[in-house]
Parts: structure tokens; C-alpha cells; sequence
């Protein structure tokens, strides 16, 4: 029972990320229900941000409880015995992991409409058309994997690789499983290039003129739209490579696949927190407010409302708050 230094290397960073991502998705639900937010806009970003949350620590979870604990050997009599254990793995991984894909298109599109529909954004994008988007994101998934229900997995032991792995038992679901989850990334993947381009190119005109701080947030912005965007065209081309190992009965290949969802999905999940509190000065101020006030000078989470120019025209004047992102 042992884990490799870079497996626990990057278990460290994801323990510290999901640990920041809990601590900013509760601030973000305290604020909500002491009703302090006033603005529609940044009232649905931590809507779905704190329904991502849910997703995205579960499906982390799940892969390294339903995959990694295999590999480590962790747990491994009682993961091989408990039954319950084999039917809960294929809904929960693969439900999971279409929820976070699904909350992380929703973020993106919330974004762009943000930038580049200011005024029908928070006219038409409510929170009632949130809560709308999140039934959807957990019933989509449950319908697209229901046929996971009642089928069972099992543990196996692959001898050229010396680890234990789950496997569906019915080869028709496992296919079944992989070429939704491909065709659903890929779906997401190109929406999610599509609206970063334009995210990044707008965001570089509002950034012209202000100073080298604000500028430099183009590129943290610039980092996390390649990166998250890499990541789901990644796990797109993962999924689709395993639909087609599993047409050639290539069972190997299957199994080395296992290795890359430990590092494809948290990669997506964890820059998005860390993100936000380097990125928009009142989320960091408000974050630090609520959890560091008794240590830090008042000075340190005081909140400053600053509001910078996006669109100018003879007729009228749109703003758009730094928040925002």
C-alpha cells in the first residue's frame, strides 16, 4: 500500500484547491441567504459556482476513491467485497463527471454573456433561469447514464500494469458510457473555445489603458480559459479513444486510460477557485473578511467597489464590475 510521489505531489494541491473551493462556495451561500448580493449578475455566477462546487468535489472524490484507491491498494479487501461498492461505480463516476462538465459550460456561457450582452444578461438571465440550468445539469446526467443502475462492475487485476481497476461488466453500457461522455465534452469543448476567444478578446479591449495589475489579470484569464479548455478537448479524445479500444476489444488500452482521468478532471476543477481570488479583488476581500477578520487589519478585506468602463456610446454608457469575471 503505497502511493507514487506524484500521485501524492498532486493529491496535496487538489486537497488545498477543493479545501479553497468549499471555504469561497459557503462564503458565497452566507452571503446569499443573509440576501446581501444586489446585483443579478454576480447573484447567478455563485449560483452556479456553488452548485459546480457539488459536482466538481464529487467527481474528484470519485475518481480517486473508485480508481486511485485501486491503484494505491488502499482499502482493497473491503472495495473487491462490499457489493454496494460495485453497483455505485459506474453512476456515481460517470454522473458526476457529466455534472462538472455540464457546470463548467454553464460558467463559461455566463461569462460570455456577461461581457458581451451586458444589458439582456441581466435582464433575461435571472435566477430562476439558474436554478432552471442546475435542475438540468443534475437530471441530464441521470437520464444520459440511468442504464448504470442496475449493472454491475467489478474489480480486476491487470498483471502487465500490477493494479486493480474497476471494469463494467456489461461491455455494451461501458461503450454506451464512453461515447456519451465523448460526444457530450466534445458538445462542450467547442462551445467553450468558442466563447473563451471571444471572452479573452474582449477582456483585452477593457483592459487597454488601465494599469499593468489589471492587465495582468488578461493573462491569468488567458491561462485558465487554455487550460480548462485543453482539459475538456482532453477528455474528449480520452473517452473517444476508450469507445474505440473497446470496438477493437483492446482491453489494455482501456486500462491505461484509467491513469489519465486522476489528472485531466482536477486539472479542469481546481484553477477555477483559485481563479476567482486572483482575479477579482472584492471576491478576495469579501473571502478574507469572512474567514481571516480576527488576523488580518481591517485594511487587508475592506471592500472597495470599483467599477471600470466596457462599452461607451454617444447614447449611453455600460458598466461592468471587476467582481465579475
Amino acid at each position: 500500500m503505497s502511493i507514487p510521489i506524484y500521485d501524492a505531489i498532486f493529491l496535496g494541491i487538489q486537497c488545498f484547491c477543493y479545501i479553497i473551493y468549499i471555504m469561497l462556495a459557503l462564503s458565497f451561500f452566507l452571503k446569499m441567504v443573509k440576501n446581501a448580493d444586489k446585483d443579478k449578475d454576480i447573484t447567478t455566477f455563485k449560483i452556479h459556482f456553488i452548485t459546480n462546487s457539488f459536482f466538481d468535489i464529487m467527481q474528484a472524490l470519485s475518481v480517486i476513491f473508485f480508481q486511485k484507491f485501486l491503484h494505491w491498494r488502499f482499502w482493497l479487501p473491503y472495495i473487491i467485497e462490499n457489493k454496494w461498492i460495485s453497483f455505485l461505480y459506474a453512476p456515481v463516476l460517470y454522473i458526476s463527471i457529466f455534472g462538472s462538465v455540464i457546470g463548467g459550460c454553464y460558467t463559461v456561457i455566463n461569462r460570455y454573456c456577461a461581457l458581451v450582452y451586458p444589458i439582456s444578461f441581466r435582464q433575461k438571465w435571472s435566477t430562476k433561469v439558474s436554478y432552471f440550468l442546475i435542475t438540468l445539469q443534475f437530471i441530464l446526467p441521470i437520464i444520459c447514464f440511468l442504464q448504470n443502475t442496475f449493472v454491475e462492475a467489478k474489480v480486476i487485476y491487470v498483471e502487465k500494469l500490477d493494479i486493480y481497476t474497476f471494469t463494467i461488466v456489461s461491455e455494451k453500457i461501458s461503450q454506451h458510457n464512453n461515447l456519451i461522455l465523448s460526444i457530450g465534452t466534445g458538445i462542450v469543448s467547442f462551445i467553450t473555445l468558442s466563447c473563451n476567444v471571444i471572452i479573452l478578446h474582449r477582456y483585452t479591449k477593457l483592459m487597454q489603458g488601465l494599469n499593468k495589475n489589471e492587465q495582468s489579470k488578461r493573462t491569468s484569464i488567458f491561462f485558465y480559459s487554455l487550460i480548462t479548455t485543453l482539459c475538456l478537448f482532453f477528455l474528449f479524445v480520452e473517452q473517444l479513444v476508450r469507445y474505440f479500444f473497446g470496438l477493437k476489444n483492446n482491453k489494455f488500452g482501456i486500462y491505461i486510460l484509467t491513469y489519465v482521468l486522476y489528472w485531466i478532471i482536477p486539472i479542469f476543477t481546481c484553477l477555477q477557485p483559485i481563479l476567482i481570488l486572483v482575479i477579482s479583488k472584492k471576491i478576495r476581500k469579501e473571502f478574507l473578511k469572512v474567514y481571516f477578520s480576527c488576523i488580518l487589519p481591517e485594511k487587508c478585506y475592506n471592500d472597495n467597489n470599483n467599477v471600470i468602463l466596457i462599452i461607451g456610446t454617444s447614447e449611453k454608457k455600460i458598466y461592468f464590475k471587476t467582481t465579475q469575471i
